[in-house]
């Protein structure tokens, strides 16, 4: 039990980071630029076997992101509202939620979070009808002194601020699907109505009421003030950037 809860943080923890990267590192929208839509987000391996599926829902003012946890051990939502500059973490089988004030540069502080990449122009192709961009990415990731580098292949609309499809090198790769233009309804991206409010990923996950608590009494448990053991709960958690880690040395 205690394992799989600290399995199930680990992962939220690093979900939370690829999800601020994508949201700190795509460019701002501009001229015709599509802000609001819904997409399945499809994850297929390299065998052409389709392994996760998700929604993504983008609007003006966030995103919200539903995805199963590994293992099928329970789905998952987070919803950024950068103009409120919160975040929430939805557990919907425990009818709970853990909300944090966003704060990018703070979050990169605490996790020593640096990026780098180069990219290289591979030419046009269309993907789900729209034109994109194909192009070659090399990727360095740096997280909790851990280093992660992986090559990547994305494909970018000039319609969109995220890729419509991004694939690993050894095949596999992750695609938006179904994309359907247009206004998402507002709820979408509040704190659903009805759940239970936690203060830390512990309460979130678990099925008592252990680490629960008001808003402001689990400060200690909060993503935003990382503590050594998180570093630890993830050297062995298979990280979803499709690359290679290596600890980080010092040059």
């Amino acid at each position: 039990m205690a394992r799989e809860l600290v399995k199930k943080e680990a992962w939220a923890f690093v979900t939370i980071v690829i999800v601020c990267l994508f949201l700190g590192l795509v460019p701002k929208g501009y001229g015709a630029k599509v802000t609001d839509f819904s997409a399945d987000q499809v994850s297929v391996d390299p065998n052409g076997k389709v392994v996760a599926e998700g929604k993504v829902y983008m609007s003006s003012k966030g995103a919200r992101v539903e995805y199963a946890a590994p293992e099928g051990k329970g789905d998952m939502i987070s919803i950024f509202r950068k103009d409120k500059k919160l975040f929430w973490m939805v557990n919907p089988a425990a009818k709970k939620y853990l909300e944090e004030q966003f704060d990018e540069e703070k979050m990169n502080k605490a996790l020593n979070l640096s990026t780098g990449s180069s990219v290289k122009i591979l030419g046009t192709e269309k993907v789900q009808g729209f034109k994109c961009t194909k192009k070659s990415v090399e990727t360095t990731v740096t997280f909790l002194g851990i280093k992660s580098k992986s090559e990547s292949v994305v494909w970018e609309s000039d319609r969109f601020d995220m890729p419509l499809k991004t694939q690993m090198k050894d095949g596999s790769f992750t695609e938006l699907r179904n994309i359907k233009i247009g206004k998402q309804p507002g709820n979408l991206f509040e704190a659903p109505a009805g759940f239970t409010k936690v203060s830390n990923m512990i309460a979130l996950f678990s099925d008592g009421e252990q680490g629960s608590g008001s808003e402001k009494g689990g400060e200690e448990g909060s993503f935003m003030n990382i503590q050594k053991d998180i570093s630890d709960k993830i050297k062995n958690f298979k990280w979803p950037f499709g690359g290679d880690k290596e600890s980080e040395t010092k040059q």
